[in-house]
């Protein structure tokens, strides 16, 4: 009985986890389901997902993804819907970036993400949309490309 009460619970709650990946970066997830597949280092986290990196990058959707390669976190993907964009923000001090997109898909080590499905990205004053928006955040680069008939706009403010 208290075993079947307990995976009840665990089933109503939200489940909550901190981790620290091998660089040593520490990563919070919350996500009201957990599937985790070791042999090929994905994870899945559905339903009000959130992960927080480093306390600077603040991932939401309805799914993200988690992908690990050799036991280091290599990609993150989110996943969201019409109704509620997946969303992207990094909380630099000097350069806040906001980002919502039906898909984000976000590689570590290139620092690079890449936006789909009514993409739009600011960061400070500046401001993109398009259907895709891939962003080089080290460089500083960002290029919209458009698959519909919905035109890519960008609003810059000069200093």
């Amino acid at each position: 009985m208290n075993s079947f009460v307990l995976v009840l619970l665990l089933g109503v709650l939200s489940f909550t986890l901190q981790a620290k990946n091998n660089d040593n970066s520490s990563i919070n997830i919350s996500a009201d389901k957990v599937f985790i597949d070791q042999k090929k280092g994905i994870n899945t986290y559905i339903g009000d997902a959130q992960i927080i990196v480093d306390n600077s990058q603040v991932f939401k959707a309805d799914e993200i993804k988690l992908i690990f390669i050799q036991k280091e976190l290599a990609k993150i993907t989110a996943i969201g819907n019409k109704n509620k964009p997946a969303s992207y923000q990094q909380n630099n001090k000097n350069n806040p970036i906001k980002a919502q997109a039906l898909e984000i898909v976000y590689l570590i080590k290139k620092q690079f993400v890449s936006m789909k499905g009514k993409a739009n990205l600011s960061k400070q004053d500046n401001y993109i949309s398009g259907d895709i928006i891939e962003y080089d955040i080290k460089n500083d680069l960002a290029s919209i490309r458009k698959l519909n008939q919905e035109k890519a706009v960008i609003k810059i403010n000069q200093p």
